[in-house]
């Protein structure tokens, strides 16, 4: 374990390459060329790396991202605790020559609690939030097309944190977040 910038982080090697790990739940992987060959299908090779690790990611349609051509490119995926996103906790692998050879992102912790500070709003509520929100904001949509409870996870200690539920509501225009405890809006990067 090393001490970095006042935040702690584990720094590994061996024969495929190397790994950083901080107390925040993000992480780094430089792995050699050839260590772990993209196959040919590099969504089922990322699938499987995240399996190894421990972590769990989203299955089903609009759950990976991937740009992947000609032996290269890049998938991302996004975790998740039980069947519901952490949407704040993704993954991109990035292939080059046909070998997987970076893995970043944040992992969900391993110490998580669920936040219930609040009672959680029912989702009438919250989409009459939504509405307050787009009213106020002059932003402007023609279509609801989706909402889905997530998570977003908030480290609070190193190694420790938070899953505080939040609603994503898609639209034509974009996606809007609503805490789901508060009712108020989130960014989410």
């Amino acid at each position: 374990e090393r001490r970095g910038s006042g935040r702690q982080y584990s720094v590994l090697s061996g024969e495929n390459g190397q790994a950083k790990f901080r107390g925040t739940g993000s992480f780094d992987m430089l792995l050699n060329e050839g260590a772990v060959p993209m196959g040919s299908d590099a969504e089922a090779t990322a699938r499987n790396f995240l399996k190894k690790l421990g972590i769990s990611a989203m299955k089903g349609e609009g759950s990976a991202e991937v740009d992947v051509e000609d032996n290269g490119g890049t998938v991302v995926l996004c975790c998740r605790s039980g069947q519901t996103e952490i949407i704040n906790c993704k993954v991109t692998f990035t292939f080059q020559r046909g070998s997987l050879i970076i893995v970043s992102g944040t992992r969900p912790l391993d110490d998580v609690s669920l936040d219930v500070s609040e009672e959680e709003l029912d989702f009438p509520t919250v989409l009459m939030r939504f509405m307050d929100i787009v009213s106020d904001s002059g932003h402007i949509f023609s279509e609801l097309q989706d909402a889905e409870l997530c998570y977003i996870q908030t480290a609070s200690v190193s190694g420790t944190g938070t899953l505080t539920p939040v609603w994503r509501l898609q639209t034509d225009a974009g996606d809007f977040y609503i805490n789901g405890l508060t009712g108020k809006q989130e960014t989410v990067s």
